[in-house]
């Protein structure tokens, strides 16, 4: 091998292993959970994952909103009584955990999560279930919902809009028949409707149609 073959043998070489390497990192930083706002917002370009769980927030820290590469976000149980129009700016979400809050309403500008695809609203009991429906049958991406313990006694007709839902958590309410809405639903393939007042008739049915049901 002559000198010029070895040279372009090791340049080769050191751009291999530079490019393993970066795939290496960007793969520790992407899988990498943030769970301090502030430290975050140290290198906001390179925050995928931000868990804020149990943090008690006076309101939504509008700061979040520079987390522009933000896929998964958690604020359960922080106490959060409004969900500001800026949200539909976090346009990268995939997971988003608002469980355990007290708002009522989410703003029209929810509907440009255009990629989320998991959301909770579980333990939310000030839900506005009419009005947000509207909101929530814009997200073509939603495959799983969690809604329980909502203190939900009839569920909003809204959810046959849901038409790419794969996924309904409804444990821990008060319903004492499956929504026939539900029926509707030609994706839906798992249903989990622990701690409800409804006879074994009604579940075997929604068996019977092939979708895994839990109660």
């Amino acid at each position: 091998m002559n000198n010029r073959a070895i040279f372009l043998f090791f340049i080769g070489f050191l751009l291999d292993s530079s490019a393993i390497s970066s795939q290496t990192v960007d793969s520790i930083q992407y899988s990498r959970v943030y769970y301090n706002l502030s430290e975050a917002l140290k290198e906001p370009e390179k925050v995928y994952r931000l868990n804020l769980s149990n943090q008690r927030f006076h309101s939504f820290p509008d700061s979040l909103f520079l987390l522009k590469k933000l896929e998964f976000l958690s604020l359960r149980n922080t106490h959060v009584k409004s969900i500001p129009s800026e949200i539909g700016g976090l346009k990268n979400l995939r997971v988003l955990d608002l469980g355990g809050n007290d708002f009522a309403i989410l703003p029209d500008s929810f509907a440009e999560l255009s990629k989320l695809e998991e959301l909770f609203l579980d333990e939310d009991p000030n839900l506005a279930l009419t009005k947000d429906f509207k909101v929530l049958e814009k997200l073509l991406s939603l495959k799983s919902l969690h809604l329980d313990h909502d203190g939900i006694r009839k569920f909003p007709g809204g959810i046959v809009n849901l038409k790419n839902l794969e996924r309904l958590y409804l444990n821990d309410n008060n319903l004492h028949r499956i929504p026939l809405e539900i029926n509707e639903l030609q994706k839906l393939n798992y249903l989990e409707i622990r701690n409800n007042p409804i006879p074994q008739t009604k579940i075997s049915k929604l068996q019977q149609r092939g979708i895994t049901v839990k109660w």
